[in-house]
């Protein structure tokens, strides 16, 4: 690569190779003998280095990530039984959520309003952190809506998934050049 080793020039150089030697899906009948076997060599290769199948991987944060992700969150590229280990992380994840998340936009301190003692009876009762999960799980998804922008547009919606989603999601990923991670500057 003549260019910088970016993670935009790096992802926009192997988009390239995919398209040039056809390396989308599996090998096919009609593949020559060499796209054929560079896509089992880099399926293989890729399944060796995550490792879809491990405990651990269905309790990673990239799989915690996918799920949060609208467009990625069916994990179909997880067997059931794993799917159902990520989806009983974020489970535990949302028990940590608090009830009622308190927003001061003011900074003011001053004490909140009583409540009536019969409000329970007019006002829906809260969510619990199953019924989120599962209405967000059930959610029809557009694929093209990016992540952060779909959690921004229904964080009433799914008010204690929406606070792991931000503190997961909000972790960018690196745009440092690979020549820093080996140390050179």
């Amino acid at each position: 690569m003549p260019e910088r080793h970016t993670a935009e020039n790096i992802a926009s150089r192997l988009q390239e190779c995919v398209r040039e030697f056809g390396l989308t899906g599996k090998p096919c009948n009609n593949d020559t003998a060499l796209v054929a076997s560079m896509k089992t060599t880099f399926r293989d290769e890729m399944t060796e280095r995550f490792q879809p199948g491990r405990d651990e991987t269905a309790e990673s944060l990239p799989m915690l990530a996918s799920l949060l992700d609208p467009r990625y969150k069916k994990l179909s590229f997880l067997p059931r039984q794993l799917r159902r280990r990520t989806h009983t992380m974020l489970e535990g994840r949302l028990d940590d959520v608090p009830f009622k998340v308190s927003s001061r936009d003011d900074g003011d301190c001053a004490t909140p309003a009583k409540r009536p003692r019969l409000e329970f009876m007019v006002t829906a009762p809260e969510s619990s952190v199953e019924d989120d999960l599962q209405l967000y799980l059930a959610e029809k998804m557009d694929d093209a809506t990016p992540a952060l922008e779909w959690w921004r547009r229904n964080e009433n919606r799914f008010p204690k998934v929406v606070q792991v989603a931000r503190s997961v999601l909000a972790v960018p990923a690196t745009s440092v050049p690979s020549e820093r991670v080996n140390g050179r500057y």
